[in-house]
């Protein structure tokens, strides 16, 4: 499998962690930290398709909260178009679920940069990460959709659903891909490109990927 990812923090490889967690010898690219024109896949690219699945086989009463960063201009404009239009809705407990879904938008500071910087295991990103899960909690939320994908990387990922706790299901951009065939090759391929520094690019990437980058 070849495939190419971009964005404009360290998220891109959150989605190559998940091909490699299936194919081992995948062949991706990452042009990562970019602020320029889009090179491959990125989160905005499975926004809708993560909308539709959520609401037609996953949401329980049909309370979605919907979460981007404040400064995550896409997503917002995302939000903000989401419920103007009509999708299928079969939520799972049809007795108690409302007639209509009911998505809710919810804007997060600074957790996202925390996880960017590797830092999501830190006492100030839970406490961060509380106050906002807290928003969500109040309007009846069954599930959340966090539309940055670093938000998805492994760690993050799990200390989300501690916080969220187990009435509430958690879904990323990386639920959604369409994992394709295997790659035929006999080893792994991982190019990077990146605007931020090389050294700690590849600390993050390692980090994310969980592998060995050769030099």
């Amino acid at each position: 499998m070849s495939d190419t990812f971009w964005s404009r923090d360290f998220g891109a490889f959150v989605f190559g962690r998940t091909l490699l967690k299936t194919d081992p010898n995948a062949q991706l690219e990452f042009n990562v930290a970019q602020a320029g024109t889009k090179k491959g896949a990125s989160e905005s690219d499975f926004w809708e398709k993560g909308m539709g699945e959520i609401l037609k086989s996953h949401t329980r009463f049909g309370r979605v909260g919907l979460f981007h960063e404040r400064t995550n201009k896409e997503a917002k404009d995302f939000c903000n178009g989401v419920a103007k239009t009509k999708r299928d809705y079969s939520p799972t407990d049809e007795k108690r679920a409302r007639k209509t879904p009911e998505l809710t938008a919810f804007q997060m500071q600074g957790v996202c940069a925390l996880a960017n910087e590797g830092l999501a295991d830190s006492v100030e990103f839970r406490r961060l990460m509380r106050k906002v899960l807290r928003h969500a909690k109040h309007a009846h939320c069954d599930s959340i959709f966090f539309l940055d994908a670093i938000m998805g990387e492994e760690k993050t990922r799990s200390i989300l659903k501690h916080l969220a706790g187990p009435q509430i299901k958690l879904f990323f951009p990386d639920d959604f891909m369409d994992m394709g065939k295997p790659s035929t090759e006999k080893e792994r391929k991982i190019k990077i490109e990146s605007e931020d520094a090389e050294q700690f690019t590849r600390k993050i990437a390692e980090k994310i990927l969980r592998t060995k980058l050769k030099k």
